[in-house]
């Protein structure tokens, strides 16, 4: 399949326990919402309660859906503006939605007193990893003094733990700050780059190749089990 796939090709978030892919420089942040001590941290409890005081009095609604019943008309509503900001192509959002087929999403949305859309996040349920894995969320700027997106945050957190799931995913940490909060644990991004000689993205320093990977696994297929990832390697290396 590979020998056959247009180059350059790289595809990221390959499943852990599959041989194939290499650790990029990002990794997954996680909350272990079921840790000794995770909800009881002081810094953390001060910071929750005031997100919470913030959209005390705001509409919140949360749902399960079938991914299958899922359409592109409805994934537009739910995080269009978001998407046309982070340059989400049409391919993307049909790739995401073959995804979700056999899944279920969970989605909440909040509003003020007037009906205006604060937030709307989306998350994957993964019962078979015990995860819930935050896909998007969409916030409104109007309300940004609020923290809406630290909020979503904390909802889902909190919505995996009540549900009795051991782990929500945040997705990449690196380059989101703001996700530090949570975090208490990271995983590697097992991803694969496919390039061939000479290809102009080996010469292009602002390329992913470049950007998530590091040289030594270009152009390599299977993954080192000899190499140890350390978590706590990672954790300390975040500002």
């Amino acid at each position: 399949m590979l020998e056959m796939a247009e180059k350059p090709l790289i595809i990221y978030a390959l499943p852990p326990e599959s041989p194939w892919g290499h650790p990029i420089r990002d990794a997954y942040g996680l909350v272990r919402v079921r840790e000794s001590g995770y909800w009881e941290d002081g810094y953390r409890q001060r910071k929750f309660k005031k997100l919470r005081a913030k959209h005390s009095t705001y509409h919140h609604e949360v749902a399960c859906m079938q991914g299958s019943n899922l359409t592109k008309r409805q994934l537009l509503a739910w995080g269009g503006e978001h998407f046309a900001r982070y340059g989400i192509s049409e391919k993307e959002l049909d790739g995401f939605l073959d995804y979700v087929r056999h899944l279920e999403l969970l989605v909440f949305e909040v509003r003020d007193s007037t009906g205006e859309k604060v937030l709307t996040d989306v998350s994957v349920i993964m019962p078979e990893r015990g995860q819930v894995y935050g896909s998007f969320c969409q916030w409104n700027p109007a309300f940004r003094n609020d923290s809406p997106g630290l909020y979503a945050c904390l909802l889902a957190a909190q919505w995996t733990y009540d549900q009795g799931y051991e782990t929500y995913n945040l997705g990449p940490v690196g380059d989101y700050p703001y996700k530090h909060l949570f975090v208490n644990d990271v995983e590697p991004i097992y991803s694969l780059a496919i390039c061939p000689p000479e290809h102009a993205l080996m010469r292009d320093a602002s390329s992913p190749l470049w950007a998530d990977f590091e040289v030594e696994h270009w152009n390599r297929l299977e993954r080192d089990r000899h190499t140890a990832w350390r978590a706590s390697d990672y954790l300390q290396s975040l500002p």
